[in-house]
């Protein structure tokens, strides 16, 4: 019986991040023409795994809670996608951004001192502020996914149901806190790029991308891998209605969220609203990440 197996991919995709890494970071602090470029660039990059990363560990919390029989499927991936370790690539992979700390967030680093608006945020949007909140952020992600995968592996080896219910009860609230402090993560690591626009929408929007992201990225392992072990145990026509239930139910929240922010744009006709719209629309090289994704 053939076994599904991730390793060969898993080695060359290890093997070109490293190589590519590597030529960016050469570029990044070894060019000064470049150098700037190429750090809007990893942080782009940044952005999206980050919240591949953050989707993964939000389903896994979803399917804790639910304990629909559609995420047998895709747990493991999700745990992994969103677990200890992927969490921890994120932290070191942001460093280099933090080292160029200027370069992304240069509209409010250095503090803008003649701008008024951006003298009252400076008690939010400042480096200090910044460093605490993200490594706060991390570190209780870190523990959620840690507990969650932990007991995951002891039901494996137990088959105690009291783990599925522990994870449950961990999970309700922790639900609550991954919205909550996602929403304020995005905040500080994308909106605050243009800190003259914001969007009560944002935080939403922000985090059913990332929850799109590693559900399609899962139903597309699951259905690639249909026919081997140990899917092809548990991969059935319902199965995959479900999964594709639940990719049109996320696709179809993103769309409301997005209509929404833009309905209160347009409503509002405020400038400071509207300059996101019109940035897209006007201004082509316009290399603010709160575009990378379509949002």
């Amino acid at each position: 019986m053939e076994r599904a197996k991730f390793g060969p991919l898993g080695n060359m995709g290890l093997l070109l991040g490293l190589i590519f890494g590597a030529a960016g970071l050469a570029v990044m602090f070894g060019d000064k023409t470049l150098g700037p470029e190429m750090v809007r660039s990893w942080t782009w990059a940044w952005g999206s795994f980050i919240a591949l990363t953050l989707g993964c560990l939000g389903m896994t919390l979803l399917s804790h809670v639910t304990r629909g029989n559609w995420s047998q499927s895709v747990l493991r991936i999700f745990e992994a996608g969103g677990g200890v370790k992927a969490l921890l690539l994120m932290v070191i992979l942001f460093l280099p951004i933090a080292a160029n700390f200027g370069v992304p967030y240069a509209k409010w680093y250095p503090l803008q001192a003649h701008d008024e608006y951006m003298v009252t945020k400076a008690q939010w949007l400042n480096p200090t502020g910044f460093a605490i909140r993200f490594f706060v952020y991390f570190l209780l992600w870190i523990v959620l996914a840690g507990k969650l995968r932990a007991s995951s592996l002891r039901q494996d080896e137990s088959r105690e149901i009291k783990e599925q219910h522990f994870r449950t009860n961990l999970a309700s609230p922790g639900l609550v806190f991954f919205i909550l402090s996602v929403t304020l993560a995005s905040t500080d690591w994308f909106m605050s790029m243009d800190p003259h626009w914001f969007s009560t929408m944002y935080g939403p929007i922000y985090i059913v991308v990332a929850a799109n992201m590693a559900l399609g990225l899962a139903t597309l392992l699951v259905c690639l891998n249909a026919k081997k072990y140990p899917y092809n145990q548990i991969v059935s026509e319902d199965l995959t209605r479900d999964l594709g239930n639940m990719n049109f139910m996320m696709t179809m929240l993103w769309i409301y969220f997005v209509l929404s922010q833009f309905i209160i744009i347009w409503s509002g006709n405020l400038p400071e609203f509207t300059s996101f719209y019109y940035k897209r629309q006007v201004e082509s090289q316009f290399l603010l990440f709160l575009g990378a994704f379509n949002i």
